[in-house]
């Protein structure tokens, strides 16, 4: 072959490979649009590839909001390089998860959070959780023999430049300028 005397079929499966990688990496910085763009580059006969259509399955599931896959895929990579992509794919999975229940619960069931931030069993898993609850500044009650612990949200302030917030200046303005082109006009 061509180029260095390398295998075809090695060749193009590199290049597959590192497509797929980087659509999982655009997927794990949440950066949706430029996934699609880059999968526009991808022909339509190579999506069959397990490299593209893992990442394209993953996206899918992130769009459905079917999160819950997400761990599941891990086990099912085509590649070992896809694993650390992976892991910040969920990790950015969980930090929308997290922005979801504050902007929507007061408190929930302590095995509820855990599964909704697609936490594994186990002490990893209790390491997470508490590592969230207190960066989240959340608070966990005791649970007892027939009641689960319940996870109180601590609810987020809105940035101090919301819409709300910066919309009296942007009418000012507005005012402003109106009345200067009526002076003009």
């Amino acid at each position: 072959a061509a180029g260095g005397g390398g295998d075809g079929a090695a060749d193009a499966d590199a290049m597959l490979a590192v497509l797929g990688l980087n659509l999982l990496r655009l997927l794990a910085d949440s950066r949706t649009a430029e996934f699609h763009t880059e999968l526009e580059l991808v022909p339509a006969a190579l999506r069959a590839s397990p490299f593209i259509a893992h990442p394209l399955h993953l996206e899918r599931c992130i769009m459905e909001g079917l999160y819950n896959r997400l761990p599941a895929a891990v086990d099912d990579v085509p590649a070992p390089a896809y694993r650390w992509f992976m892991a910040q794919l969920i990790d950015t999975a969980r930090r929308d998860v997290v922005e979801c229940i504050e902007a929507a619960y007061v408190d929930l069931a302590e095995p509820d959070v855990r599964r909704l931030l697609l936490l594994p069993a186990g002490s990893a898993g209790d390491a997470q959780f508490a590592a969230i609850v207190a960066e989240r500044r959340w608070t966990v009650s005791s649970s007892s023999s027939t009641k689960p612990g319940r996870v109180r949200v601590a609810k987020r302030q809105p940035p101090k430049d919301t819409v709300a917030a910066v919309a009296p200046e942007l009418i000012r303005q507005a005012a402003t300028y109106a009345r200067e082109l009526e002076r003009i006009v």
